[in-house]
Order: C-alpha cells, then sequence, then structure tokens
C-alpha cells in the first residue's frame, strides 16, 4: 500500500486510531488509519504537499482526516460545533480542530486548537491504570 503511494523520499503522517488513547471511536466500517499529511525531502527541507495534492495522491490508498471547511477564514467556535457533530466515528468529544493554511499553492503553517479539559492519553493503560481500549486488531491476532 505504502509502496504504491509514496515516490523516494516521501513519507505520509497520520494517526493510527487501533488503540484508545484520548479518544474513543466506533470503527465499524472505518479504517483504523486516518492520513492528514504527505512530505516530500528537498535537501535538508521536509516539504508538505498541499490539501488538494495530499487528496489527490491518497485518495486511491488511505482514508484522508475530514476536512471540515474549505475557504476563507472560521472560528474556533464554529469549527468546534462543525466536530462536535461526530465525524469520523468518535464516541467522546473531539479533541479539538487543526487549521492548515495554505496560500499560493503552498502550506504556510498549521495551527491545532486542543480543548482545555482534554485528558491526553487517559484511555492508555498506563495513565489510567485499566486495560486497554482497542478499536481495532488484525484478525491475524
Amino acid at each position: 500500500l505504502f509502496d504504491s503511494l509514496l515516490q523516494e523520499g516521501e513519507w505520509v503522517s497520520g494517526e493510527w486510531l487501533a488503540l484508545a488513547h484520548g479518544t474513543r471511536y466506533d470503527l465499524a466500517g472505518l479504517e483504523p488509519f486516518v492520513a492528514f499529511d504527505l512530505w516530500r525531502k528537498d535537501g535538508d527541507q521536509r516539504i508538505r504537499y498541499n490539501h488538494d495534492t495530499v487528496a489527490e495522491r491518497c485518495y486511491a490508498y488511505l482514508t484522508l482526516a475530514p476536512t471540515i471547511h474549505d475557504g476563507g477564514p472560521l472560528s474556533i467556535s464554529e469549527a468546534l460545533d462543525m466536530v462536535g457533530h461526530r465525524i469520523y466515528g468518535e464516541l467522546d468529544e473531539p479533541e479539538g480542530a487543526v487549521w492548515r493554511v495554505e496560500r499560493k499553492g503552498k502550506v504556510d503553517y498549521l495551527a491545532k486548537y486542543v480543548r482545555p479539559e482534554k485528558e491526553n492519553g487517559c484511555y492508555l493503560p498506563e495513565v489510567s491504570g485499566l486495560e486497554p481500549v482497542w478499536h481495532w486488531r488484525p484478525e491475524r491476532l
């Protein structure tokens, strides 16, 4: 899968949702890996591809993190209203939102808002003292 997607010097960033760490998910019918970025190395530089390129390149291979807005400015409260409706099987409140700001076809910067009451890693056994919460496990196990 990754060999088909990636060219020499590229990598994909994403999140494995197989094990709950701070948010629980119902992954019935959903993929356990969600991609959100595609990169390439150019000399000493790490270059992010713009969103359209990421979507186009990853479409046939991976599930992309849902985009809730594409266009002009979007406030934190507007974004939280949008993600509050659960966009990828979340059972808990989404932790926040990420803004990907692009100008002239290039990624300018990313910004992330995380709800202040969010507890990082609250479902991990080493934090909770409880058994792990699995959303997905390979069929071979």
